[in-house]
């Protein structure tokens, strides 16, 4: 991770496609592809943090983290899996392929209300 240009990436919690799965509370797919296209998607970053998204990023998948003891509350976080394949290629558009993730995402709520 040392060489990546994301590795000191900061964005705000509405932006990307983890914004989408925080705003929306519903898992959030992207094409990276499209944002590389003009007038393409921008998903709500800054020309900044555009420029440190890696090129060959092409996919992601970014699940809501639900508190297990207050679903409908505030979020913990997202879930982010990021991906050198195309979405044809890595199938996030498929909705078994987020179920799977949606579970991991159900894994990290409860390490994470352990650690409170």
């Amino acid at each position: 991770m040392d060489g990546d240009p994301d590795r000191d990436l900061e964005i705000d919690d509405t932006a990307g496609v983890s914004g989408e799965a925080f705003v929306q509370r519903v898992t959030s797919y992207g094409d990276l592809s499209l944002a590389l296209q003009p007038g393409g998607p921008t998903w709500g970053l800054r020309e900044s943090e555009r420029g440190k998204v890696r090129r060959e990023l092409r996919a992601i998948l970014s699940v809501p983290i639900f508190d297990p003891d207050d679903p409908d509350g505030r979020l913990l976080g997202t879930l982010q899996v990021d991906s050198d394949l195309t979405i044809e290629e890595i199938e996030f558009d498929k909705p078994e392929r987020r179920a799977v993730a949606e579970r991991f995402a159900d894994v990290v709520a409860l390490l994470c209300k352990t650690g409170r």
